[in-house]
């Protein structure tokens, strides 16, 4: 029986011989391609680093520092909440970037037991659906249910291989045995570099990646704004101040200065203002009638004729209608 079932078993495995696909013998490619997806992923992450410290600088600012000092009103406290919030947003959108490209980093350990690799947190369901189709496609090609199944063969095989007596029989079975695990070793390689790559394509472009760039540009825009206006809010007001004090300076007085300039304890004083057409009338008559009274004092005392001051007596009279 034992002879008949060897048999059996040599038939079956020189079937698997015959459909088993060609190893790979390609895992430290598959590992060297990682390492460069992962060292890609790297130089990404610092770039989007950058480009946030540029973002912050470009806006006029160095440190958050020279937002202060501000004036005590409501409005430069509501701006600078705003820059702090922006700010914090913004630093808050690159942190997540980054904590989701380290994940492109963390090691992925392959195993023919898919549920215990979901169930230890090494892949997310997302992972675990592509592992799983890579697993599938290359059990199959060699007849198996599954790679644990494939695994299974090739633990089988060693095993007879060492239960027999014959050398070139055991030889055989371990080739075979080499072979499956050669392969089961490039299904975990291709496994791998899939999941980096969903890893790195999710750290980048996920739906939630693209809520964080919204997040920073919009974090970005709150933080100009604010410092853009509590920054020029105080150098105008030291621009102000220097222009108030050169026009006192060259000789100004308090009404002659613009409102920014006057001290609120200092007493104002009235310009003279313009007289008004009333007025002026009056001031007319009164040179009119003192003119008149010139211009008949000397015609009674000299050779003058008796209407010569008439036209400035229709003029007076003009004058009070």
């Amino acid at each position: 029986m034992a002879d008949n079932s060897d048999a059996k078993a040599s038939n079956k495995d020189k079937d698997l011989e015959a459909t088993a696909p060609p190893a790979a013998g390609a895992a430290s490619r598959y590992q060297q391609t990682i390492d460069k997806v992962r060292a890609r992923s790297d130089v990404t992450g610092k770039t989007l680093g950058a480009l946030g410290t540029t973002a912050a600088t470009a806006v006029g600012l160095a440190k958050l520092g020279d937002l202060f000092p501000i004036q005590h009103k409501w409005q430069h406290y509501a701006w600078l909440l705003i820059a702090l919030a922006g700010f914090a947003v913004a630093a808050a959108a690159v942190l997540y970037v980054a904590v989701r490209l380290s994940s492109v980093a963390r090691p992925v350990f392959m195993r023919t037991d898919l549920q215990d690799m979901k169930d230890t947190g090494d892949l997310d369901d997302g992972e675990l659906k592509a592992v799983k189709s890579v697993f599938k496609r290359w059990a199959n090609a060699d007849g198996a249910e599954s790679l644990a199944a494939y695994e299974a063969r090739a633990a089988r095989l060693r095993r007879i291989a060492t239960w027999t007596s014959d050398e070139t029989e055991c030889k055989r079975r371990k080739t075979l045995a080499d072979e499956i695990e050669s392969n089961i070793r490039s299904a975990f390689g291709i496994a791998a570099l899939r999941v980096v790559r969903q890893r790195t394509t999710d750290a980048l472009t996920g739906k939630r990646v693209r809520g964080a760039y919204v997040a920073f540009v919009l974090g970005i825009i709150g933080f100009a704004l604010g410092s853009d206006y509590l920054v020029s809010q105080r150098s105008d007001s030291v621009a102000i101040a220097k222009s108030c004090g050169e026009a006192r300076k060259a000789g100004a007085t308090g009404p002659e200065l613009p409102e920014v300039c006057t001290d609120p304890d200092e007493p104002k004083k009235e310009l003279p203002q313009d007289p008004s057409a009333e007025q002026q009338r009056l001031e007319l008559v009164r040179n009119l009638l003192k003119t008149l009274r010139d211009c008949e004092t000397a015609a009674a005392e000299g050779p003058l004729a008796p209407d010569v001051c008439r036209p400035i007596r229709l003029a007076v009279q003009s004058g009070l209608e």
